[in-house]
């Protein structure tokens, strides 16, 4: 966060940040790595918000199969306990 501060992003960058789901003491380490890939989600179909029965949603029921998940992704580090820092440029 310091660095972020002392030299902010450029306006249209973004961080995907991905956090292992461990406590605290268990994470590895974080590392400013790329995204890996994956192939296409399944289809989005529209279903209603399951804690609010009302609002409509457009829902993709799973993510699609990793392609690249070697050293170097975001899937790789998270795999191996570390957070990972991805910036990604909005188009």
């Amino acid at each position: 966060m310091r660095k972020l501060i002392e030299q902010p992003l450029p306006p249209d960058t973004i961080l995907n940040v991905n956090v292992p789901d461990l406590p605290w003491e268990q994470l590895t380490g974080f590392q400013a790595i790329r995204l890996g890939h994956r192939q296409k989600s399944d289809p989005i179909t529209k279903n209603i918000d399951p804690r609010w029965m009302a609002n409509i949603l457009d829902w993709s029921i799973s993510s699609g199969p990793e392609l690249d998940s070697c050293p170097g992704t975001d899937f790789h580090a998270v795999r191996n306990n570390y957070v990972s820092v991805t910036p990604s440029h909005i188009d």
